[in-house]
């Protein structure tokens, strides 16, 4: 493998890592919500 094709390589597990970090943050960040709602909720009755 040349040098291009190891920084293309790179370059793709990098984007891959970035797009489940994402994932983890949006989904960490739903349950949050979903917990305040809930919270929320129960402090209404």
């Amino acid at each position: 493998m040349n040098l291009l094709e190891t920084l293309a390589l790179l370059t793709f597990i990098l984007g891959l890592l970035s797009l489940i970090i994402d994932a983890a943050r949006l989904t960490i960040e739903v349950m949050d919500k979903i917990s305040q709602k809930k919270n929320d909720d129960s402090k209404k009755d």
